[in-house]
């Protein structure tokens, strides 16, 4: 009798502590008894009233009689269960949001690629153009007669080249953009399927102790 109430205790200190460990915390007003409920509600200004409160219920987890701790236990146990459930839930939307934003991502991303491949081309195009005109110009291989026109050319041409660098950087700027928002949305689905999965072996894990624990009684 002695050990099945110390794996009791134990079995809830393990059921509240695993559970933080996901940053969820079970130990809300309701979990606390007596004064635990008053050093539980002055932990939320002050951190060593919290400690507090937790030092105080752990010490009861351990040393309240049998009948005691099977409640304490099946109320943990389906307190946790709720809120585990919700965990697993949040996550599970969470990952169909990221997947359907690294889709949308990944579009953009296939709609800029030949925009900026072709904004490349024109800019190199461009400068060939400049810097020929302008050869042409310094060397005066152009007729003097000529020259009115051609320079008016190389105005226009020099208006176009910039423009060209500027939609080439646009559509850059967009493509690594993209490229890096799809690695971090890969790590993103990617660390919260890991959470879904670790949350589910939680669960199986914990229902397998609870049921051991109360096939005893």
């Amino acid at each position: 009798l002695k050990r099945v109430e110390q794996e009791m205790g134990t079995l809830s200190i393990q059921l509240q502590d695993a559970f933080t460990d996901f940053g969820v915390t079970p130990g809300q007003a309701y979990d606390y008894q007596g004064m635990e409920r008053v050093w539980s509600f002055l932990g939320k200004i002050n951190k060593d009233a919290r400690n507090r409160a937790n030092q105080q219920r752990i010490y009861r987890l351990k040393t309240q009689t049998l009948d005691k701790k099977v409640m304490e236990l099946s109320r943990l146990n389906a307190h946790v269960n709720k809120e585990l459930h919700s965990l697993e839930t949040k996550n599970i939307g969470d990952r169909q949001a990221f997947i359907k934003k690294r889709t949308s991502t990944t579009q953009k991303l296939v709609d800029s690629q030949p925009k900026l491949q072709q904004s490349i081309q024109e800019r190199q195009d461009l400068e060939s153009q400049v810097q020929q005109l302008k050869t042409d110009l310094e060397t005066g291989s152009i007729p003097e007669d000529q020259r009115p026109v051609r320079e008016r050319d190389l105005l226009q041409l020099q208006v176009n080249l910039h423009q060209a660098q500027m939609d080439e950087g646009h559509f850059l700027m967009i493509v690594q953009a993209a490229q890096g928002s799809i690695r971090i949305l890969e790590q993103t689905i990617d660390a919260t399927q890991k959470t879904i999965l670790a949350v589910h072996q939680m669960k199986v894990h914990q229902a397998e102790k609870y049921e051991g624990i109360r096939d005893l009684f």
